[in-house]
């Protein structure tokens, strides 16, 4: 499973993460751009960065995990799939 995220924790919480999940791919980056966004099931979001053009490129995502308090950023409600929510 490919894990996308634009939330870059620091190095030692990716290879904790890496060694409790040796099953699943995760990819860190800036942004949406370049990435392998179509193979993704799952993206990791503050959510401002979000649109639903990146939500309509996503043709394999399953969950969108916005790491925020609240969705105040995330102006957008997707079409494709309300489930993803």
């Amino acid at each position: 499973m490919l894990i996308l995220s634009t939330v870059i924790p620091n190095e030692g919480i990716q290879m904790k993460m890496m060694k409790a999940f040796p099953d699943l791919n995760f990819i860190y980056q800036k942004e949406w751009k370049g990435g392998p966004l179509r193979e993704a099931e799952i993206l990791i979001t503050y959510g401002e960065d979000l649109t639903e053009e990146i939500i309509e490129k996503a043709a394999n995502l399953k969950w969108i995990m916005v790491m925020s308090a609240g969705m105040e950023l995330c102006h957008l409600k997707p079409s494709r799939n309300e489930a993803l929510w």
